[in-house]
């Protein structure tokens, strides 16, 4: 189990550094040493969720760990989000116990929970796992189209899945590595960075909210000189002024995730990472962090400019089927699906929505990934976009339908449309619409919206239109808003 290898470095007192936060370096010996007085906490307490504030803090992932090992399931909740979408969560987990690292976040907007400040835990236990394969490691709430969050639980043996099928790809890993974590907690993408480090007894180099992270992140690349790195491709497209100042000859494994990697970026940034392999990987929240991946190189194939996302990791199924859920045949575009010991076994309390997602094939259980694929002669699949509006921001995937959900609410109209555009640096962006004879106050309307919504799901511009263009089937046009954004 990668708990079991997590703990033989915490046990092994090692002086090399598990950590550095905020320029500081933090060893085995000392991040052992806050998991334990955290695990100690734990062990007194009947709860088994336990939500995490998500502070760039060295108790936070020991928080985590500390969790893992009494056998309890973690929430990690960004206390900075408007009240009302954290409560949303509180009321469906029924959390109770939340670990806090930094004095900002006391919890006082919460009445009902019980705010425990890590950094004054100072008990001593040792160490054993008590977590089951069956138990859940971590429950995401990802955005929901009710303007709900929905809960994704994913179990000790989807990670323990998910790790083996990394360990089974071609890397050549060691403890001298040095991982970039420049992903939010909340983030699945976030684990890979932490998770995988930690079982091999390599350090790992987080990135900290203030000032433009992505310059951060040029820094601590540099820096650091970090040889492992999971980025989101939106990443590159900020980075790209600098490209010709950016030379990264420590890197030597660099994974690109979480919304379409353009080819032509990539061969640019190859230049500044020489050598680096480059991995396009793929896979959602629902089957453990990713799941498919592609080695880049003069081969790559893509498709519209994107490329391909691969071949399915260790273990892992992959297939494409029409609306009625049909197998369809070798290069037809249709929804892509995935199968294996990966995939949650459903959303939190809400079989409803399971029932959706989930269908069987030929007596095996598949997701329903909502993404447009097909895959070609040689077994590899190609991206082609969403079924849905379902979209990445920053790297966190929005559904436009949330979007849409809180405009109606605080605009008090009832026709409205959230579209999604690039912006010169490639980064998306959301752009809404509402349908209104009437002048709107944008400035208020995004006021507002900040009460519902977490600042990447802001749209960037609120328009209003008297009437909406329709296209033949009496839908909203949304092809012909985006070419009135365009013009």
């Amino acid at each position: 189990m990668y708990l079991d290898r997590i703990l033989q470095h915490l046990e092994s007192a090692s002086a090399e550094p598990a950590f550095n936060i905020l320029e500081q370096d933090y060893s085995y010996v000392q991040f052992s040493q806050r998991v334990s007085a955290i695990y100690a906490h734990l062990m007194g307490s009947p709860e088994l969720i336990i939500g995490i504030s998500i502070d760039d803090h060295v108790d936070t992932y020991a928080s985590i760990i500390a969790v893992w090992l009494s056998g309890k399931t973690m929430v990690p909740l960004n206390l900075d989000l408007p009240v009302s979408r954290v409560q949303a969560i509180l009321d469906q987990t029924g959390i109770k116990n939340v670990l806090v690292a930094s004095p900002a976040h006391d919890g006082s907007a919460w009445k009902s929970l019980d705010v425990i400040a890590t950094p004054s835990l100072d008990g001593m236990a040792a160490l054993k796992n008590m977590a089951k394969a069956s138990d859940d490691a971590y429950i995401l709430f990802t955005s929901g189209s009710t303007g709900a969050p929905k809960g994704v639980p994913i179990k000790h043996s989807a990670l323990d899945a998910f790790t083996e099928a990394f360990f089974a790809m071609p890397l050549m890993l060691k403890k001298e590595d040095r991982f970039l974590q420049m992903f939010e907690l909340t983030f699945d993408l976030s684990l890979m960075c932490y998770v995988i480090p930690l079982t091999i007894g390599a350090s790992v180099h987080t990135v900290g909210d203030e000032g433009m992270k992505y310059m951060q992140i040029f820094r601590i690349l540099e820096d650091h000189a970090i040889s492992v790195a999971l980025m989101v491709p939106s990443v590159l497209a900020h980075l790209r002024p600098y490209f010709d100042e950016i030379d990264l000859p420590e890197m030597r494994y660099n994974l690109f995730c979480g919304e379409a990697l353009p080819q032509g970026i990539t061969s640019e940034w190859k230049r500044s990472v020489p050598h680096a392999e480059l991995y396009n990987v793929y896979g959602p929240t629902e089957a453990t962090i990713f799941c498919m991946t592609h080695l880049y190189g003069p081969q790559s194939k893509a498709t519209n400019g994107v490329l391909s996302i691969g071949k399915a990791m260790h273990n892992m199924q992959m297939t494409v089927v029409d609306k009625q859920g049909n197998r369809l045949p070798t290069g037809e575009k249709g929804e892509l699906c995935l199968a294996g010991p990966q995939l949650t076994a459903g959303y939190w309390k809400n079989p409803e929505k399971s029932a959706e997602v989930f269908l069987e094939l030929e007596g095996t259980r598949y997701y329903r990934s909502g993404d447009i694929a097909l895959m070609d002669e040689e077994g590899e699949f190609h991206y082609l976009g969403r079924v849905d509006q379902q979209v990445k921001i920053e790297g966190f995937r929005v559904e436009l339908s949330e979007v849409e959900h809180w405009l109606r609410k605080v605009s008090e109209i009832a026709q409205v449309a959230a579209v999604v555009m690039a912006n010169e640096m490639g980064a998306h962006q959301i752009f809404s619409f509402l349908e209104t004879e009437n002048e709107v106050d944008e400035q208020e309307l995004r006021e507002e919206l900040k009460a519902h919504l977490p600042s990447y799901m802001i749209p960037k511009k609120i328009s209003a239109l008297a009437k909406f263009p329709l296209n033949v089937n009496g839908k909203i046009d949304r092809k012909a808003l985006k070419s009135l954004l365009e013009k």
